[in-house]
């Protein structure tokens, strides 16, 4: 797990000090050990940096090198988890194949490949997933993603071809960003490194800005909030050929090397146990400590029930592998240490409830917005804490329940496609009685459940409300920046398909993912994420709905595989809160003085009634439109952003 950088420039050539600030900014990401690959007129060899492990200083220092005697280089972060040892430096280069990567994940399956390549006849000289993906690439070519079980995000320069090869993950659990113009090619983990690039204007993407503002929908395609930086998507290949000789990139060229298929025919097997389990197991894998977030909620719940039973199938002692719980004293609604607490006495986990705080939130909002990179509310700062504290314990490697709302239909607003497909179908008494169990095991009453379905289930519905809400404090010309035909795609689900396919592969999760990459990587953590499997995906995604929603329960398929292993109490739940924290808690610790340098001095006058915003801020500090705001000004001026 780490952090990856590419540039190639024909034109200016490159240099060790802009390379080094290229990399200097996301050290969080991997703080373990540094490295450089240059590729020039002259030569082809690594350097190091200021973090570069002692067995390679007697490689010349990258501030040593000048712009003209570079077209490209590969750079790397690296956060040590599988061969912790030194052989798994990057960029890690194979001299007879004349091949370079530099990669950021984990291949889960990698002992498997492993095999399966030293059986074709090739030799390893480290225990590294790293090298694997070298030996895949020469063995399979650009195949070789379709091998590979994991989250990655990679470049690998083929010098004989030419060639960058990069791709990203299937879900896209790993984040890839590139820039590309005439003579011009720079891919990155964080947006924030290609903005080192002085020559690159950080203007705002302002059709971004618009969807995430007013429907608070992002992540939906390839741009991002920043105009001509780009993110690769989940499940791609991109390629980009080079001319050393005529000092030009001949073409890039991206292509889809999966996707989510869903049948018609719909599955009643179990086999989607069978894949989430074994992704489970996968994901424990590692030289680092691991341990597991534990909410008290199904999804987290479930996957520590099946690590504490793995454990036990193979007489190993539980007591050892540690939980980590956000709390709350004084804050109920978003307390969920009961919960937690049970599961970890069912299962003998190691209990470490987490009790984030600060002084000055207002500093820890900022540094949130500066490594997301993206608008947040401010109730994740709570999440974002904790996870700051549980990095002081030592632990590398945390498996998360994320992913498991969007495949089992978990977030309450799914209801909406259930009762509408029942009323479509004309099964009245269905829809009666299934309305009558839902309002008894959720955490809706009657009324609150009907607006559910009607906001929900009726695009026009959602769009109109949307936008007289933003009306009230959203300028003219952002609004008249919004795609109406990107919006309507992506809220109009005209079958459960649809609406499996579009938060499994559009907005919702990736969204999700980039959240998850950005706060564990932010304090030099690896987040993993069984419920992403892509084979527990194919399978899940082909059960009927009606398997997932039964006796008004989401999710119900997971509660129901809990049962013996997990309390009872924890199973049936209804109180889903979702890592919630007190916002208004947060709120209250800004510095009053801090506000009002954003509200007197605006970077988004441009987008925002700031006047009316104060207003509404005055009456209610958390309130969305306060929100949004507060985002996008801090963004904009951390990141230096033009309007």
């Amino acid at each position: 797990m780490c952090g990856i950088l590419g540039k190639v420039d024909m034109r200016h050539g490159i240099s060790g000090e802009e390379l080094q600030r290229m990399l200097d900014v996301i050290r969080h990401r991997g703080p373990d050990d540094e490295g450089y690959f240059v590729y020039g007129k002259k030569s082809a060899c690594l350097y190091k940096g200021k973090d570069t492990v002692k067995e390679f200083q007697d490689k010349e220092d990258i501030s040593a090198l000048e712009s003209r005697d570079a077209y490209l280089c590969m750079a790397h972060r690296r956060l040590s988890i599988i061969d912790i040892s030194s052989a798994g430096h990057q960029p890690m280069r194979d001299a007879k194949a004349h091949l370079v990567i530099t990669y950021n994940g984990e291949i889960y399956n990698y002992i498997e490949l492993r095999q399966e390549l030293e059986n074709t006849g090739y030799s390893f000289c480290t225990n590294t997933d790293t090298e694997v993906i070298l030996k895949a690439y020469q063995e399979w070519g650009k195949q070789c993603v379709e091998h590979f079980n994991g989250m990655w995000a990679f470049a690998i320069f083929d010098e004989e071809q030419g060639e960058i090869f990069c791709s990203r993950d299937r879900l896209g659990a790993k984040p890839f960003y590139y820039y590309i113009a005439e003579d011009k090619f720079i891919f990155a983990s964080e947006m924030k490194q290609i903005c080192q690039d002085r020559q690159i204007e950080r203007k705002m993407n302002e059709k971004v800005l618009a969807a995430e503002v007013i429907f608070r929908i992002s992540d939906y395609n390839e741009e991002t909030l920043l105009e001509n930086i780009y993110s690769l998507p989940g499940g791609y290949n991109l390629s980009v050929s080079l001319d050393f000789k005529k000092e030009e990139i001949l073409c890039l060229k991206k292509e889809q090397y999966w996707d989510l298929k869903i049948g018609k025919e719909k599955d009643r097997s179990d086999r989607w146990y069978e894949y989430i389990k074994k992704a489970i197991r996968l994901r424990l894998r590692g030289d680092a400590p691991v341990g597991a977030m534990l909410s008290g909620g199904v999804d987290s719940s479930f996957i520590v029930g099946e690590i504490s039973k793995y454990y036990k199938e193979n007489g190993w002692d539980i007591k050892d592998f540690p939980t980590f719980t956000s709390c709350y004293e004084n804050a109920e609604e978003h307390d969920e240490t009961y919960f937690a607490h049970l599961v970890n006495e069912t299962c003998g986990t190691a209990e470490n409830l987490i009790y984030p705080d600060k002084e000055n939130t207002f500093d820890a909002y900022r540094k949130m917005i500066w490594h997301f990179e993206e608008f947040s509310a401010l109730s994740t700062l709570g999440s974002f804490m904790t996870l700051e504290e549980i990095s002081k314990s030592g632990i590398k490697v945390l498996i998360n329940g994320q992913g498991g709302d969007e495949s089992m239909f978990g977030y309450e607003r799914y209801y909406s496609r259930y009762f509408m497909d029942l009323l479509k179908k004309g099964r009245i008494i269905r829809f009666i009685h299934e309305y009558g169990e839902t309002v008894r095991n959720s955490k809706f009453n009657m009324k609150q459940l009907l607006q559910n379905i009607v906001y929900f289930g009726i695009p026009a519905v959602r769009r109109l409300r949307n936008q007289i809400k933003a009306r009230k404090y959203v300028t003219k010309d952002l609004r008249c920046c919004l795609d109406e035909k990107e919006i309507k795609k992506c809220i109009s689900n005209k079958s459960f398909d649809d609406l499996i396919y579009n938060e499994l592969r559009k907005g919702q999760l990736a969204h999700n993912l980039l959240y998850d990459d950005r706060a564990y990587m932010a304090f030099s953590m690896e987040g993993r994420v069984p419920f992403i499997d892509y084979e527990y995906l194919e399978s899940v995604v082909d059960i009927e709905p009606r398997s997932k929603f039964r006796k008004g329960y989401t999710k119900f398929l997971i509660r129901e595989k809990m049962v013996g292993s997990v309390p009872e109490k924890v199973i049936w739940r209804t109180n889903k809160n979702g890592w919630s924290s007190p916002a208004e808690r947060w709120i209250a610790r800004f510095p009053e003085e801090e506000l009002e340098k954003l509200f007197q001095n605006p970077h988004s006058s441009k987008y925002f009634d700031v006047e009316r915003v104060k207003k509404l801020y005055e009456t209610n500090h958390t309130c969305r439109e306060f929100e949004n705001f507060l985002s996008v000004e801090v963004f904009m001026r951390l990141f230096e952003v033009s309007a």
